[in-house]
C-alpha cells in the first residue's frame, strides 16, 4: 500500500546497467503498462558504437513509445 503512495508522486524511474543487464530489461519491459504516469529512463554503459540494434530490440519489448539518445564522454568531457 505504501508503494502506491510513492508511485503517485513519482515522475521518473531511472534504470541503469551495463551490457549484462540487457536480459533483465528484456523481461522487465513487457511488464510495464503503457499507461504509466511517469517516464522510464534506461541508461546502459556499453561499447562505443553507432549501431541501433539494442534500441530497436528494447523498443520491440514494450508498447510504451521510446526514443534513443546517445551521450558520449571522451576523456572525462561530455
Amino acid at each position: 500500500m505504501a508503494e502506491n503512495k510513492v508511485m503517485e508522486h513519482c515522475k521518473v524511474v531511472l534504470i541503469g546497467g551495463s551490457t549484462g543487464s540487457i536480459d533483465v530489461l528484456l523481461k522487465l519491459l513487457p511488464a510495464l503498462r503503457p499507461t504509466l504516469s511517469f517516464a522510464v529512463i534506461i541508461v546502459l554503459h556499453r561499447k562505443n558504437t553507432a549501431d541501433s540494434t539494442l534500441a530497436n530490440l528494447l523498443s520491440l519489448k514494450t508498447s510504451i513509445p521510446s526514443k534513443r539518445s546517445m551521450i558520449k564522454t571522451l576523456s572525462g568531457q561530455a
